[in-house]
């Protein structure tokens, strides 16, 4: 499920923070560099997207963005400018955005308290649910340091 490690009650609110969206082929919906103050997740419900990084599309199995898929969520989670520039297309694209904040608020919506690491974790775990991916760096987008030796 889509929002399986998601707090239920932040599902709710995100789900009703949600609003529907279409494009056209050719259409931007965001572009490689732009800031992600203010920006959206999106979530894609019909139709396809493509994956420009410096004007070429992304190999496959990155390239092309299809139902279901989630894009915008690492720039708005990490605070970093948008890595790449999405374009429609299909004919038609049905998506749906979410604020960021609103999207930022709902992940940290755990109400006991954890240790860095473990929140790290959780972030990676929401991430690679979101965008349907569970082997990305074995499950990790930070690695945990583990030192090669032990000094005295």
């Amino acid at each position: 499920s889509l929002f399986k490690n998601i707090p239920a009650g932040s599902v709710a609110t995100l789900v009703d923070a949600l609003e529907r969206k279409t494009a056209q082929r050719g259409e931007v919906i965001i572009y490689q560099g732009d800031s992600c103050i203010d920006g959206y997740v999106y979530l894609i419900a019909e139709g396809s997207c493509r994956v420009l990084v410096d004007n070429v599309t992304v190999p496959e199995p990155y390239g092309i963005l299809g139902q279901n898929e989630v894009f915008g969520d690492m720039g708005i989670l990490y605070d970093e400018v948008r890595a790449a520039t999405i374009m429609v297309e299909s004919d038609l694209l049905v998506y749906y955005q979410i604020a960021g904040d609103l999207f930022k608020a709902a992940l940290s919506g755990r109400s006991s308290p954890m240790k860095s690491l473990e929140k790290m974790q959780e972030v990676d775990d929401v991430i690679n649910t979101v965008s349907g991916t569970n082997t990305l760096y074995d499950g990790k987008v930070i690695s945990a340091y583990q030192p090669e030796r032990t000094w005295l």
